[in-house]
């Protein structure tokens, strides 16, 4: 009897120690996260990039690869991730998806970081997720301060849209979509009040509502950021970037 009793204690202490050391995410709580909606979707050819712990640089990206021609017969939506970047996997050889009731693992047994599709086709069939709906990807920075993104995300082949970004970066993590151009970058955006654009060879940016009129009685030099849209309202404006061979571009930008 005594045997028995200091047998059970091992193992309830066994898995207490587990539940202490082990760390989990519940997809239905985000109290501590930052949360955005984007409802964005992508078609073949489409680029967008992603900043997990929200420094401005590119930590993975995805990428919709349609059929070049007759030689090169093959779709791929393809997921290119930055060094000590990974994506929930759970030794499936896919990418995991989650439903927003479920619970993940943080232990490191579930992350990878050499997945480099979501869905592709080859000369061998078919491979990765053909369909996702509705479901959400999971994405950390493995740093000494990690950080954590979580994507609802839907794909079918390799169209695919964005619904919302959980995180815990003040920001939605997209730095650019196939909207901008490949060495233009806008963030955060939506933005509360501080907006920073980034890029070679920009000259000036004026902003407007989308009524047309011009929101800024003066032409903003992006040298520095700009920090003045607190007394303009919630909204939906847009950026006017004039390049230096007086090309001229617009973006839409989001006020919350």
């Amino acid at each position: 009897m005594i045997k028995l009793r200091l047998r059970l204690t091992y193992i309830v202490l066994i898995l207490f120690s587990h539940l202490i050391n082990a760390q989990y995410w519940i997809a239905g709580d985000t109290s501590e996260l930052s949360h955005y909606i984007i409802n964005q979707h992508f078609n073949p050819g489409d680029k967008v990039l992603f900043d997990i712990d929200c420094d401005g640089l590119q930590d993975f990206y995805l990428h919709a690869t349609p059929p070049i021609d007759r030689v090169s017969p093959w779709s791929r939506l393809t997921l290119w991730m930055e060094k000590n970047v990974e994506v929930l996997n759970s030794d499936e050889g896919e990418i995991t998806t989650f439903n927003v009731q479920d619970t993940i693992s943080f232990e490191n047994d579930v992350w990878t970081e050499h997945l480099s599709f979501i869905y592709g086709t080859g000369e061998l069939g078919s491979y990765g997720h053909q369909l996702i709906n509705n479901k959400f990807i999971a994405f950390r920075k493995n740093t000494e301060d990690t950080s954590y993104c979580f994507l609802r995300f839907s794909s079918s082949g390799i169209n695919f849209s964005v619904h919302e970004i959980f995180s815990a970066c003040l920001s939605n993590n997209i730095l650019h979509s196939q909207d901008f151009s490949e060495s233009t970058m806008i963030f955060p955006n939506p933005f509360e009040s501080s907006l920073i654009i980034r890029g070679p060879n920009i000259k000036t940016v004026n902003f407007f509502d989308i009524g047309g009129v011009e929101v800024f009685p003066e032409t903003i030099n992006m040298e520095n950021d700009v920090t003045n849209f607190n007394n303009l309202p919630s909204g939906i404006y847009i950026a006017a970037i004039t390049f230096n061979d007086n090309t001229r571009k617009h973006y839409k930008i989001v006020k919350k």
